[in-house]
């Protein structure tokens, strides 16, 4: 009745299913999280534990405890604890028949711990996923469903915030309470993916909430797939047919429309009012904003240059633009996010639903 009995086979049977060993299995981090809750435990346990019991020889394994095996499906079926269980070092296929586990303890902690370390980490991810999914979804529907009421909202998104870590909070938490949508983006027609995932990423970054995107017909797709740095996860993105049907609306909605030009004979982007709802409209890259486009603006303007090229790259032209907007904005209201109290608890609701969609259960 030797422990660990299990590492010396290759393969293991149970009933139809044919399992192949991989290597030992090591036990990490995601043992020490509660699936319920998502809070790792202080004391790193169950793993602090297991670590007494048995450490591995491969230094490449450094410090993670050992217990059981890992395996390879080569035919799927269904396992359960009780099930009888054999193991041979023969390849699956020979005439040589595996040797059979009899009834005794031994075999009984090695279908135990078998089980265990086939199906825990899928297990425990599936329950997580399931229970922390399930918890928002439920959440989610009675925050809808609660008529307007603003204390049970407000319950129901704290409800909600408590399946985050504090220091993720506090980061959503911030973020939302610096957004503003009084002041949008148009971007007509650019070409280049990588510049409008490039805008979309300045604009994340300095809480600027809303931009309006009137595709291209030559759009091109970007070189770097990281460009935005899943920043449009975080903004809000209207997609519109034309640019008469966008500023139009725009335009009923009372916002100051403003139009980036290279013409200096334009006036100052310094002496435009930015206290004010305002929509900047950014052209593509070769022909800048269409005349279509400038019989909705009010005001053009020009970003200072004393080099001899003629324009920046579009791009760059909004982290100028957005930059001075969020410093001039502080500096003229002593604030920049504007959102009243209910965009911002359902934007922090948007923001902690789309963390769950991105990290699943990794917690």
């Amino acid at each position: 009745e030797e422990p660990y009995v299990e590492d010396q086979f290759r393969y293991y049977y149970i009933d139809n299913v044919i399992m192949r060993k991989v290597k030992d299995c090591e036990r990490c981090l995601l043992t020490t999280v509660d699936p319920d809750t998502g809070i790792k435990d202080k004391a790193q346990e169950p793993i602090s534990v297991m670590k007494s019991y048995r450490q591995p020889k491969d230094p490449r394994q450094k410090n993670s405890p050992l217990f059981g095996i890992n395996t390879a499906i080569d035919r799927l079926g269904p396992v359960a604890v009780g099930k009888n269980l054999s193991w041979t070092n023969i390849t699956p296929g020979t005439k040589n028949q595996p040797m059979q586990g009899g009834k005794n303890k031994n075999i009984h902690f090695v279908i135990k711990t078998m089980s265990y370390c086939l199906i825990y980490r899928r297990f425990l991810k599936n329950i997580a996923t399931i229970n922390l999914s399930s918890k928002i979804a439920i959440i989610t529907n009675r925050y809808y469903t609660s008529s307007g009421d603003t204390s049970t909202r407000k319950s129901l998104l704290l409800e909600l915030a408590s399946t985050f870590t504090t220091d993720r909070l506090d980061k959503m938490t911030n973020a939302v309470n610096n957004r503003t949508r009084s002041i949008a983006v148009v971007l007509e027609k650019i070409r280049n993916e990588g510049n409008e995932f490039a805008i979309y990423r300045t604009m994340d970054a300095l809480g600027f909430q809303m931009a309006h995107r009137i595709p291209s017909p030559n759009y091109g797709r970007r070189t770097c797939s990281r460009t935005d740095a899943g920043a449009v996860k975080w903004i809000d993105i209207k997609t519109w047919k034309s640019t008469k049907e966008c500023l139009s609306q725009l335009k009923s909605c009372e916002y100051n429309i403003v139009a980036a030009s290279s013409k200096c004979e334009t006036q100052d982007l310094q002496s435009l009012d930015f206290t004010k709802k305002t929509a900047i409209i950014l052209g593509s890259e070769k022909e800048g904003v269409s005349e279509e486009a400038m019989s909705f603006v009010d005001e053009v303007f020009h970003i200072n240059m004393v080099g001899f090229v003629e324009s920046y790259n579009v791009s760059v032209a909004a982290a100028l633009i957005l930059h001075h907007i969020y410093q001039d904005r502080i500096k003229k209201l002593g604030y920049h996010g504007d959102l009243t109290a209910e965009e911002r608890d359902d934007l922090l609701r948007h923001y902690m639903l789309q963390e769950r969609r991105k990290r699943r259960f990794k917690l």
